[in-house]
């Protein structure tokens, strides 16, 4: 089973213009472009969610072409579409990579075998529906077994809005995507993308003989907490490439980002009373609020205009 290459896995990288991700991301590609896995003998599989907004952008698109065209040397390049690379406005984010003829975009559930191993891939569907179906049927064909399941789909370990697929009776080593937080078979994102991956450990995978191992990521950016007043380089926390800051007891919102004007600001906290005074939008901080986890919920899930109005007032509003 497989031979002397190496596969090695990567999970969601949300590519975006935003700052510091869009250069926190950057530092992630040229630490992995650099490493010695990256040769023609080795494989990639991507996980799904490459970009944050499949809408067409210049600046991200240069990046994204620029790294899979220039800067990785694997011979295969497998890529799970996710649900941030698609969408009924911008269409499919990816299709400037499909005519590199080492790129392999799957857009539908396939068995394929990569490297010699017999894999199950399932990408993100619109329809929720059409995944079950087909899962359904490879079950009643007894269709279950595999050496590795990649995917980039919520299985039953994540049961939030009863928002999930059963891959219970599907037997293999399985190696997800879509999850941010890495888990027993989600990989995570190689690097923090928002506020609740905080002091995260991040990873990538790697398959050699057929044994799944996780290789640890550097730390590119971090969300971190200074009180006002002091210095950045006074603060333990202050040990990444880049970092997005709360601050605690500020006089008022205008001191802070005057005393701290030259760095990424999340929150500013009032002193004393430690109440929320400034809270950025989801560009600055990559944090996601409840509202915009139902509205994400909603667009995948394809809820109509009037249900989604109706939870999002009855539970935000």
């Amino acid at each position: 089973m497989g031979n002397n290459s190496e596969i090695i896995i990567i999970g969601d990288l949300h590519l975006k213009t935003e700052e510091p991700f869009y250069s926190s991301s950057k530092k992630f590609m040229e630490w992995f472009v650099s490493k010695d896995f990256n040769n023609k003998n080795n494989i990639l599989i991507q996980t799904g969610d490459i970009l944050h907004n499949s809408v067409s952008n210049g600046k991200i698109n240069k990046l994204m072409i620029d790294m899979f065209f220039n800067k990785l040397n694997f011979k295969e390049i497998h890529i799970i579409l996710g649900n941030h690379d698609i969408s009924k406005r911008g269409g499919n984010g990816l299709l400037p990579l499909e005519v590199n003829e080492r790129i392999k975009i799957y857009k539908d559930i396939v068995i394929t075998e990569i490297n010699k191993y017999k894999c199950l891939i399932i990408p993100f569907m619109y329809k929720k529906q059409d995944t079950i179906d087909k899962l359904e049927k490879l079950k009643s064909e007894g269709r279950i077994k595999y050496d590795f399941i990649f995917a980039h789909i919520g299985d039953e370990t994540q049961t939030l809005f009863n928002n999930f697929i059963d891959m219970s009776e599907f037997k293999g080593v399985k190696i997800f995507g879509h999850v941010h937080k890495g888990s027993s078979h989600y990989i995570g994102t190689p690097y923090i993308t928002r506020y609740d991956e905080k002091d995260k450990d991040s990873i990538i995978g790697s398959i050699r003989n057929g044994i799944y191992e996780t290789i640890k990521v550097p730390m590119f950016l971090n969300y971190c907490t200074i009180e006002y007043g002091k210095k950045i380089i006074e603060s333990k926390n202050a040990s990444t490439p880049f970092s997005i800051w709360d601050i605690e007891d500020a006089p008022d919102i205008e001191s802070a980002y005057k005393f701290y004007k030259d760095i990424f600001i999340r929150q500013v906290h009032k002193i004393k009373d430690d109440s929320l005074i400034s809270i950025d939008t989801e560009n600055r901080n990559g944090s996601l609020s409840l509202k915009d986890y139902l509205l994400e919920f909603t667009t995948t899930n394809r809820v109509g205009k009037e249900l989604k109005e109706m939870l999002i007032k009855e539970i935000i509003e």
